[in-house]
């Protein structure tokens, strides 16, 4: 998603939301095609407060980096394994067989690769954090999340309760919210909803309910923007912001998927995940 588009929809937002919006509009968005914005430095400042992402409070020994480290980019998946002779190999199993490969050495709890001067991996206790493409590799392969199919016998009851931001599809892809650093929450009671976070700021809108999804729709000047919510089959909630600049002729959609804080018609459908386990060899 280019800076056209994000601010296309930052518009929308304050069309739909008013100056309440305003503010959050204004922040320049994450770039989904240059995912180093995610690695920001309110990123930073967030992983100040997860002990699991603070450095080790012994240096790593280089044993313990041995093997395979998964990682998302850009909605696909990777492996960097480093071997124990100094070796690297990066391959996307969704994308390509081959593997790109390369050298690797530590030093003072930083990775460098390829004989790089400055390092591109730091290592934290419980996962590696690579800061140029803006990711966190962890020892445990992420289940990638295959949205399901709308309900559409949804009744309006069905929605009432707290969501919380999990993935964004931009353009196809499905990245994680953390990892865009978004923070979006909607709050839902009958056809009321307010709607928080870094995209909608600080709002309360009253929707319509039609054919089983609720859906806000406005237009002022040039610029249409709507935003629809609806259920999944998994007990998920889908939001698709969607706005249409008449004077560049581009339509532009931002879809958002929230889980249940809080709701009972997803809480029979979601299952209970067990704990993930944690490699705490050198904490």
């Amino acid at each position: 998603m280019n800076m056209k588009r994000i601010k296309v929809l930052s518009l929308a937002c304050i069309l739909l939301f008013g100056l309440a919006a305003f503010a959050a509009a204004e922040e320049p968005a994450p770039d989904a095609a240059s995912p180093v914005a995610a690695e920001s430095v309110a990123t930073q400042d967030a992983h100040l407060s997860d002990p699991d992402l603070q450095p080790p409070v012994q240096p790593a020994p280089e044993e313990a980096l041995y093997g395979d480290w998964y990682g998302i980019l850009r909605g696909l998946n990777f492996v960097l394994t480093l071997q124990e002779d100094g070796t690297y190999t990066l391959v996307y199993p969704e994308v390509s067989k081959e593997p790109t490969q390369g050298t690797w050495t530590l030093d003072d709890g930083f990775v460098y690769l390829d004989n790089e001067k400055i390092p591109s991996i730091s290592v934290m206790r419980e996962v590696l954090s690579w800061t140029a493409p803006g990711v966190l590799l962890e020892r445990e392969a992420r289940q990638t999340y295959a949205p399901a199919k709308v309900y559409a016998e949804a009744v309006p009851e069905d929605f009432s309760g707290y969501w919380e931001s999990t993935y964004i599809n931009i353009d196809g892809a499905l990245l994680r919210a953390s990892d865009l650093l978004d923070d979006t929450f909607i709050y839902i009671e009958g056809t009321n909803a307010a709607l928080g976070g870094s995209i909608f700021g600080d709002v309360i809108a009253e929707f319509t309910f039609e054919d089983g999804a609720m859906i806000y729709q406005k237009t002022e000047g040039n610029i249409s923007a709507e935003v629809k919510m609806q259920l999944l089959e998994d007990g998920i909630l889908l939001v698709t912001l969607t706005s249409d600049a008449g004077s560049t002729n581009e339509a532009s959609a931002l879809k958002l998927l929230l889980a249940p804080a809080y709701n009972e018609y997803a809480a029979s459908r979601q299952p209970q995940e067990e704990p993930a386990k944690k490699d705490t060899r050198w904490r």
